[in-house]
């Protein structure tokens, strides 16, 4: 046998479980329907496991917060707010820029 695996699971390390795949199913769906539903709606929403990315104007930030945290009592959403046009995600800073034109 070749590879590394989990000593616990058996399994090859990176596979994913039922338990995981429907989480993450779970969760996509989720994501869909509170976005669907709100009232205003983010112009991006990337997601990577547990950690979001969102980019929504600067006066429906707290709305949509309230929003996506009043939809499931198990769930509770947390946010940073870019400061000085950076914001850290997954270990990175990303750095907005606006154009004037």
């Amino acid at each position: 046998m070749g590879g590394f695996t989990n000593r616990k699971t058996e399994q090859p390390w990176g596979a994913l479980s039922p338990r995981l795949l429907l989480t993450f199913t779970w969760t996509e769906e989720f994501e869909e329907r509170e976005i669907a539903t709100a009232t205003y709606k983010p112009k991006i929403w990337k997601r990577y496991v547990d950690d979001t990315f969102t980019v929504l104007g600067k006066d429906y930030v707290d709305g949509f917060l309230e929003h996506l945290n009043s939809q499931q009592p198990t769930i509770r959403f947390t946010m940073e707010i870019e400061k000085d046009n950076t914001i850290p995600f997954l270990d990175t800073s990303s750095v907005s820029e606006t154009w004037y034109c």
